[in-house]
């Protein structure tokens, strides 16, 4: 990983890409437990969107992207964690995007911490690596949840089928912040960036 992108990691620490999860707050870090989302299994009072196309806008449709993989390499699917949780934010980054790392390096402490308790769900999806245009490996997961300490699954898309949410925009768009609700409708979309209004929409439309 370049000096660059990981400035607000700590970029120039050796350590800081090596060392070792924290196993109190890195979701994942044993790749024996597993879950609904990890095998794919939507909870049965889910009901999945009957739509195979979307273009995630406020408003619309999530139609969950397929074929992705944990930092375990098993199977994800973004439809059993959207069921369970009151609210799923959906990160999509790549290694090579400086605002992708400047969002990772915080957002335990703006988001995870202060919502996930009140029913937030967190996914991470990472479209690719250092290099534009490579696939998404799961060590390159593994490395970019170790390094953030990042309590909340992370997954790659090795076959780039979350391009389609942020195909009106770019690369350029990146990362893209969508919330997402229990019946699959998209509740809010930021892209290119952080937004800063995030933490007060959240805590306005999660339980207090």
């Amino acid at each position: 990983m370049t000096c660059a992108l990981w400035a607000a990691a700590g970029c120039g620490n050796d350590a800081a890409m090596t060392a070792a999860p924290d196993a109190s707050n890195t979701a994942g870090a044993s790749c024996g437990a597993t879950d609904a989302s990890a095998t794919g299994d939507a909870p049965a009072t889910c009901t999945t969107p009957a739509a195979t196309t979307s273009d995630y806008e406020t408003g619309q449709v999530f139609v969950p992207i397929p074929k992705l993989r944990d930092c375990c390499d098993r199977p994800f699917d973004t439809a059993a964690s959207i069921c369970s949780a009151k609210l799923t934010l959906v990160l999509i980054g790549a290694g090579w995007c400086e605002a992708c790392a400047k969002e990772a390096a915080t957002i335990m402490d703006d988001i995870v911490k202060p919502f996930v308790p009140r029913g937030l769900e967190v996914i991470q999806i990472l479209y690719e690596p250092d290099n534009p245009g490579d696939v998404a490996t799961t060590s390159f997961c593994v490395t970019w949840r170790d390094t953030f300490k990042l309590g909340f699954p992370v997954v790659t898309d090795p076959f780039k089928k979350s391009g389609a949410v942020f195909k009106s925009v770019g690369s350029k768009g990146l990362p893209v912040t969508l919330v997402v609700d229990s019946n699959f409708v998209v509740q809010y979309r930021f892209t290119g960036g952080a937004p800063s209004e995030l933490e007060a929409w959240l805590d306005a439309h999660l339980p207090k």
